[in-house]
């Protein structure tokens, strides 16, 4: 466990995204008002247990003295999740732990004190209890005054300046050099600038990129003055659980330094801004501006479609079959099924040109549909 402020190890990088959300979540999404908060919200959702992001915080908390301001137990989304009391109390009755019994009582009654939390901590470290401790972080909702938010971006500076400067541990060599890593993550960031300045970038852990450290060079990037980072996420905020989250998502912009150092040229990057439409991650690029569509399946997915062939005048049932290949037939004899297709670029058209100025992002008729190719 690191010390808080004095740490000279390398934490994990989603130990770095849990911290990261959190100041985010206090500094930006609640305008000043103390409030609630779950572990859900700051965990990576594809590496870590509940448990993990509690453990990663309370090392934080520790080691910079910060205390949590209200827990409240959320005993209505236990007990939807599956969770009973009786099968918690009984095992720790089997075990004779009355510290810990005491404890898991205040929990389940709403009377929840810092020791509880200790004792809750140090059963999951040490004890072999079968029952899931992540279920009951998962009903748990934390507080943490405001009054913190700087000394959690002290801890982010302060950890950041030693990973530039070459200052952390791993073991007895250091794989993870400053300039490998800024090496790494420009070739990375060379890949999305035909989305212009600002883009959606994503990182999945899974694909192996050396020792890549994607959430400490991007964070160092922003601190170095690269990039601003406008949201980083796996899954954002008020999201369903269940939707994709298996990656790293970084909303960012970058800045002039940046592009000095990719040697590239701003003003045709500000040429393509002006001129085309991308498509990145779900998120449409035009003008300038950007189009999320996640909320208007439909809409999304005609998007993912028409730029798979940007120059393609795509007919209603290729697009049934690309939706659907292994039932299209079948759909094809529905007489109306391509007014979904039609009803959707109408919403996008709208959408854009309220934004835009911009009409007819996509033309169409009764029998096909493509992007406009003055917008490409």
């Amino acid at each position: 466990m690191f010390n808080g402020l004095k740490t000279r190890y390398y934490l994990k990088d989603s130990a770095l995204f849990n911290f990261w959300r959190l100041f985010s979540w206090m500094a930006k999404e609640q305008e000043g008002e103390d409030d609630f908060f779950f572990l859900n919200n700051l965990s990576t959702h594809f590496d870590q247990s509940i448990c993990d992001v509690f453990f990663n915080l309370k090392g934080l908390m520790d080691g910079s003295k910060i205390k949590f301001t209200a827990i409240y137990f959320n005993k209505k989304s236990f007990h939807e999740k599956g969770g009973l009391e009786s099968n918690y109390i009984w095992e720790i009755e089997k075990a004779k732990d009355q510290k810990f019994l005491n404890s898991i009582n205040n929990i389940f009654k709403n009377k929840i004190g810092i020791e509880d939390l200790d004792q809750l901590y140090y059963a999951f470290l040490f004890c072999d209890y079968k029952f899931d401790f992540n279920l009951i972080l998962e009903s748990m909702n934390f507080s943490i005054s405001q009054k913190h938010v700087p000394e959690i971006r002290k801890f982010l500076e302060t950890y950041l300046e030693k990973f530039i400067r070459d200052e952390l541990l791993v073991s007895t060599s250091n794989f993870y050099k400053f300039e490998k890593q800024k090496e790494l993550f420009a070739n990375l960031l060379k890949g999305y600038v035909d989305f212009g300045h600002r883009f959606l970038m994503e990182h999945d852990p899974n694909e192996k990129i050396g020792y890549f450290l994607f959430i400490h060079t991007l964070l160092a990037f922003e601190q170095l003055g690269y990039l601003e980072i406008d949201d980083l996420y796996c899954i954002h905020w008020g999201d369903p659980y269940n939707m994709d989250g298996k990656s790293y998502k970084a909303k960012v912009c970058l800045t002039k330094e940046s592009l000095k150092l990719l040697e590239l040229n701003g003003k045709d990057i500000e040429k393509r801004e002006d001129e085309g439409a991308t498509l990145n991650n779900n998120i449409l690029f035009f003008q300038k501006k950007e189009f999320n569509f996640k909320d208007s399946p439909n809409q999304c997915d005609l998007l993912n479609t028409l730029f798979k062939d940007i120059n393609k005048e795509w007919y209603y049932d290729e697009i049934q079959e690309d939706w659907d290949p292994v039932n299209f037939e079948e759909s094809l004899k529905e007489n109306n099924y391509w007014r979904k297709f039609y009803g959707s670029a109408d919403e996008i058209n709208k959408k854009i040109a309220i934004e835009t100025g911009k009409k007819e992002f996509l033309i169409k008729n009764t029998k096909k549909i493509r992007i406009n190719p003055k917008y490409l």
